[in-house]
């Protein structure tokens, strides 16, 4: 590659390439050194020729911004208009696949929200049902423990009439002995 001295006789440097266009990139040189050959800012293009070749020329720094309009410009009327409705037609097929796409995320994700909220309201209904019955049990708990206490309530006071059912017999037989023990003694 035929390169101009200004480019190639710096030691140190710092090289930043911009690709322009398909066909032209431009190396911007910065520096140089105590004893390189130059130290000033160069903007190079280094154009893709038909022939399958590069051509280099320097661009002075001033002139950058208008050169780099016209190359973009020339660029595209090099390409044609096949080549400019091909790009358009990759664009616009390229935004269809985009578009199908996120139509297709879309639904995927409006499943799942369904299948998530479906999932939900099931587990919620189980929980539901699960409450019900358990305070049907408690419900059912209480009242067993309610008539509990009633029955021992009535066993008590069925004990406690025995008692002194007994107690009352006992004391009316002891009575009876008394009265048979005055009559013997007596």
């Amino acid at each position: 590659m035929n390169l101009p001295v200004n480019v190639t006789r710096r030691y140190w440097h710092t090289l930043s390439v911009w690709s322009v266009t398909p066909t032209t990139n431009w190396i911007i040189e910065f520096g140089g050194g105590i004893d390189s050959y130059s130290t000033d800012t160069a903007v190079i293009e280094l154009r893709y020729t038909s022939d399958n070749d590069w051509s280099t020329s320097v661009i002075c720094l001033g002139q950058y911004q208008d050169q780099l309009r016209r190359r973009i410009l020339s660029d595209w009327e090099n390409l044609g208009t096949e080549k400019q409705l091909q790009i358009f037609q990759n664009r616009l097929q390229l935004q269809r696949e985009r578009e199908f796409y996120e139509e297709q995320l879309q639904r995927e994700i409006k499943e799942k929200e369904e299948q998530i909220q479906q999932d939900r309201d099931k587990e919620q209904q189980q929980l539901l049902q699960e409450k019900a019955t358990l305070s049907q049990q408690l419900d059912d708990a209480t009242t067993l423990l309610e008539q509990a206490v009633k029955d021992k309530s009535t066993v008590e006071l069925e004990y406690y009439k025995r008692l002194k059912i007994q107690d009352t017999q006992i004391l009316e037989e002891k009575t009876q002995v008394e009265e048979k023990k005055q009559i013997i003694t007596g």
